[in-house]
């Protein structure tokens, strides 16, 4: 029985155009490897090493037992990865009012998709919300540490 975490080889068996990958791990069916979880630091959505026919060792993050499929990370660190909450939007931009350009937020990473990381802020003193940062907006570092679930300042 497959355990969360546990590392698997596997073959490519496809590359999607968003740069996701479909991994043979002799499962029922494939494994899916999502493309923020295919190297460490912000997606690209192509990356070299990831071809079809490529071999490739991966970490569980889930498994479905019935189903015998797989969730896959080639991510170093944690397997918790935060997700979006509702109702958290730019909607609650009141927080920030107050802000001038200077102030710096903590904020902890909750998604990234090839063109922004999805950020929840915790603004003092104010509710926390959700907003983007697009990757023209990044730093080169925050660009190639950025990790779901990692906190930042932004």
């Amino acid at each position: 029985q497959v355990q969360e975490g546990e590392t698997l080889p596997g073959v490519v068996t496809e590359v999607a155009k968003d740069g996701s990958v479909f991994v043979d791990v002799g499962a029922e069916t494939e494994a899916f490897m999502p493309f923020q979880e295919v190297s460490d630091g912000f997606p690209s959505g192509a990356t070299s090493d990831v071809a079809v026919g490529r071999e490739v060792e991966a970490r569980v993050l889930t498994w479905d037992d019935d189903r015998g499929t797989a969730l896959l990370t080639r991510r170093s660190g944690s397997l918790d990865r935060p997700r979006p909450e509702r109702g958290l939007g730019q909607a609650r931009v009141t927080s920030f009012i107050d802000a001038s350009p200077e102030d710096w937020f903590t904020g902890e990473v909750v998604w990234m998709t090839a063109r922004a990381a999805i950020i929840k802020m915790f603004p003092s003193g104010g509710a926390p919300c959700q907003g983007s940062l697009g990757v023209l907006d990044m730093t080169e570092d925050f660009f190639y540490d950025a990790e779901p679930g990692g906190l930042v300042r932004v």
